[in-house]
């Protein structure tokens, strides 16, 4: 049988990858053809340049302490290496070069120097995949060709959203828009009102060095490489501390693989899937250390990853104080040398906090860093967004019944534990009851037992962090690999058949739920409309993004010197001219002109900002007053309307916004 079952996965190989290549040739438009191929070609660069930064660290940490294999290597080396180009950004970025053509010339002379290495690292990476394929196809079985095709089924559907233009809120609000405004301003000093421009931004600088590329669906791409990445640390968790069955291995990853939120975020330009592989890949390398007797190797990268993640994030820190306790557990004194290179990986971000905003961590502690140096407003801000936060967030700590009632939001009130414009990371999350099954296992090993107490400690610890402060499922996306790898084992080491068949029944129903859940959000979205050509990238824009037509105006007609304020819209990716975009978290300082000032001093005061235009998204500015902004009063609102009629001359009007030109007199 298993020489049927090898000749049925080769032939289905190459019959889906020729149906691909043809269906690509023949079906697809070229201009989409061409942007898949340049996506590709960019990701293939950028991985090749990361690969041999981090092959080149990795020959520092690891070279006295031995050989690792080459799963271990490959991890470690692409995570290293996206820390070092997040460094790179940073500091060009801090100095005033990050320029797009800077970057881009510096890869491939990098590249084209070190191309023997290039060479050699992928002949390794081929051998290796050839030996690992011959290997799965001499244990394979039905069930493991039915998993496989599984779960090759889950990444093709999420591999094929990359390639849709970004439309998610907070990408468009922040983690795409900084790195472009960086870029256009070859800087990353931060517009000290925007409030996001204080966080963390390890995967944004990453986001900056792509985008000098020309191509945006690349950061989509990153972020399923880095899915692909959790794949293989969650391959080789699970065969190092739990069990070198290859089928549950395998269930382990389909079961991972298919959740929505995995599926939705690893094809978007968040941030979730790099904190996820940072977090979990720390947390693997950390047992791993301390199992290979104390591999120093090992030790280090964890607490390297662990700085990495927390330079991503500062909802990383959720894991932070777990692995620290755990470190204390496994290496005692050692793991104070654990914590100093964690925050020194982490200190640049603290640095550039303090010197922008006198505040290494802000928002964080805003009243006890208030110095009288600090940026007019900025503690203010802090503040609103702390009082936005517990409002959207709706955090009832105190009220024992969020505990209680926990389970039941979980599975009948999901967008609860949203957060934000979307909720990409807030279903697929049922699966969570089934983790406290690893109580009921026939487990005898005792070290065994010993690891599963660590790994459930990890794992409660974090969600009982999170679920004090955000309760937004998205942030604790981490959790969501080893939770997959602890639900397997349980189940296979559950004491009765019985009730192993009706929990495994169980658990196949919530994955054909989570499917149908992600096909309904599918349906709303139609995002594999542009990506089969059905519709080109302008009208997929054009009808998701009411404003899109304005920002094409903008950058086909305005001068290159103007300046946009924008009223009742915080998105501003795509824009390529100076904007000042509207925010929740600053106080409402538009409505408070338009409500005490008279015409002249208005325009006066916008003339003075260096305002020169200005972009209304009506339907965003309804939706905004919810946050307390816009409110005008009655004389405030007049004062709006004879501003726009006396001191400004209409652009532009379609779908909602309208773009003014202020006079140059009034």
């Amino acid at each position: 049988m298993q020489i049927i079952y090898k000749a049925l996965l080769k032939i289905f190989s190459l019959l889906l990858v020729f149906a691909l290549i043809v269906n690509c040739y023949f079906y697809l438009p070229e201009y989409l053809l061409l942007t898949v191929v340049k996506s590709l070609a960019i990701l293939f660069v950028y991985i090749t340049f990361t690969l041999i930064l981090g092959k080149r660290i990795i020959s520092l940490i690891f070279k006295p302490w031995g050989d690792i294999k080459f799963s271990d290597k490959f991890v470690i080396e692409f995570g290293i290496g996206n820390g070092c180009i997040s460094l790179g950004g940073y500091l060009l970025g801090m100095f005033g070069l990050l320029y797009s053509w800077f970057l881009v010339i510096f890869t491939i002379l990098f590249i084209i120097l070190h191309k023997n290495e290039v060479k050699s690292a992928y002949e390794e990476i081929l051998v290796q995949l050839r030996k690992n394929f011959y290997k799965l196809l001499s244990e394979l079985s039905l069930e493991g060709f039915l998993l496989i095709f599984f779960i090759a089924i889950c990444l093709g559907m999420t591999c094929a959203l990359t390639f849709v233009p970004p439309t998610h809120y907070d990408s468009l609000v922040y983690h795409l828009s900084l790195p472009e405004i960086y870029l256009r301003k070859h800087s990353i000093k931060p517009a000290l009102l925007n409030i996001y421009a204080h966080f963390p931004a390890n995967i944004e600088m990453i986001y900056t060095y792509i985008l000098s590329f020309g191509e945006d669906r690349v950061t989509q791409l990153l972020n399923f490489t880095f899915l692909i990445l959790t794949i293989i640390v969650v391959a080789n968790f699970y065969s190092t501390f739990f069990s070198n069955n290859s089928k549950e291995r395998m269930c382990s990853i389909a079961l991972f693989v298919s959740m929505p939120a995995v599926m939705l975020l690893s094809s978007s330009s968040y941030i979730e899937s790099g904190v996820a592989f940072y977090l979990f890949a720390s947390l693997y390398f950390l047992l791993k250390g301390k199992r290979e007797d104390e591999n120093r190797g090992f030790f280090f990268v964890s607490a390297i990853f662990a700085g990495i993640a927390l330079g991503c994030k500062y909802t990383a820190g959720y894991a932070i104080v777990p692995l620290l306790l755990i470190g204390m557990y496994l290496y005692r004194k050692k793991i104070i040398l654990w914590a100093l290179v964690t925050l020194s990986v982490f200190s640049p971000w603290m640095v550039k906090n303090f010197v922008f905003t006198f505040n290494p961590i802000f928002p964080f502690l805003y009243s006890v860093f208030n110095s009288k140096f600090s940026p007019l407003g900025i503690n203010a801000i802090a503040d609103k967004y702390f009082q936005a936060a517990l409002s959207e967030y709706k955090i009832k700590i105190a009220n024992p019944s969020e505990w209680l009632n926990f389970p039941k939001l979980l599975l009948c009130q999901i967008p609860r534990y949203g957060g934000g414009y979307d909720v990409l990371g807030c279903v697929g999350w049922q699966f969570l009851f089934f983790t406290p099954l690893v109580f009921f296992i026939k487990e005898r090993d005792k070290k065994k037992l010993t690891l599963l107490a660590i790994i459930m400690f990890y794992l409660y610890m974090f969600f009982i962090e999170w679920f004090l402060t955000a309760q937004v499922l998205r942030f604790a996306y981490p959790l969501l690999p080893i939770m997959c790898c602890v639900v397997i084992y349980s189940l296979s080491k559950l004491p009765y058949k019985m009730i192993k068949y009706i929990l495994s029944f169980s658990l196949a129903l919530f994955v054909v739920l989570n499917f149908n859940i992600f096909f309904n959000i599918v349906d709303v979205l139609s995002p594999y409309q542009v990506v089969l050509g059905i519709e080109d990238k302008h009208t997929y824009l054009s009808k998701k993004l009411n404003y899109y037509e304005a920002f094409m105006f903008i950058n086909k007609n305005l001068e290159e010197d103007s300046k946009i304020l924008f009223i009742g819209e915080q998105r501003g990716y795509g824009c390529k001219r100076d904007y000042i975009p509207t925010s929740i978290y600053q106080y409402d300082v538009i409505t408070r002109i338009f409500n005490t000032k008279v015409i002249e001093e208005i325009y006066s005061h916008f003339v003075k900002s260096n305002i020169t235009h200005i972009l209304i998204n009506y339907p965003e500015l309804l939706r905004l007053k919810s946050y307390n902004l816009y409110n005008f009063t009655v004389e405030g609102e007049k004062h709006f309307k004879m501003f726009l009629d006396k001191c400004t001359i209409k652009m532009f009007s379609k779908n909602n916004v309208e773009i003014y030109r202020l006079k140059k007199e009034v």
